[in-house]
């Protein structure tokens, strides 16, 4: 069996050109969830603007951007760890795949393995998610992952077509994730770094 490597670790300026290609092939799938970041990254000057912003964020401990990236160098997807609350130990996880690389349980795994990384290095309690309520394929790797869905918050995003829709929210304390089996993936390697 071939193993296929990944890395994850935090985006930098170097990433400007590739991350700015990897918006842009996604644009459409992805401005609905991600606003903010397709609206930030709309060339490599304002793309190079929005990851410098992210890396101050990180510097202050507010929010991490990661990247995830096969061993040939190629961007598979993103991660993002926000609305960090050091007081109440807790944070959101964002992420998006790569088209190329969807419906091979990477997010799945990559999940899995960032919230033992945020339990055991950061020391957080819980992590949450909000997904779109028509967002399928992200509530299934929610489920793969444990977590528990804790409502439905109305009127939660803003569509690109201006309409507001609901998100529902997931959320995993590290008590939950200690009594779950970690994901087991003999194809694929993964190595974090924050």
């Amino acid at each position: 069996m071939n193993t296929k490597t990944f890395i994850i670790r935090p985006i930098s300026l170097d990433d400007v050109r590739i991350y700015f290609k990897m918006i842009q092939r996604n644009r459409s799938r992805l401005l609905n969830c991600f606003p903010v970041t397709c609206n930030s990254c709309l060339d490599l000057n304002s793309t190079r603007d929005y990851i410098q912003s992210r890396i101050l964020r990180a510097k202050r401990k507010e929010f991490y951007t990661l990247l995830l990236l096969s061993e040939e160098g190629e961007i598979a997807g993103a991660f993002s760890l926000k609305d960090m609350d050091w007081n109440l130990m807790r944070c959101e996880i964002g992420y998006f795949i790569e088209q190329d690389y969807t419906d091979r349980g990477l997010a799945s795994y990559c999940l899995d393995q960032i919230c033992n990384y945020v339990f055991s290095e950061m020391k957080l309690n819980k992590v949450f998610l909000r997904i779109a309520e028509e967002n399928e394929a992200s509530r299934h790797v929610a489920a793969n992952n444990h977590f528990t869905i804790e409502g439905i918050l109305r009127d939660d995003v803003k569509f690109s077509d201006g309409h507001f829709r609901n998100s529902v929210y997931y959320g995993l304390l590290h008590t939950d994730f200690q009594t779950t089996q970690s994901a087991s993936r003999p194809d694929l390697s993964l190595k974090i770094t924050l």
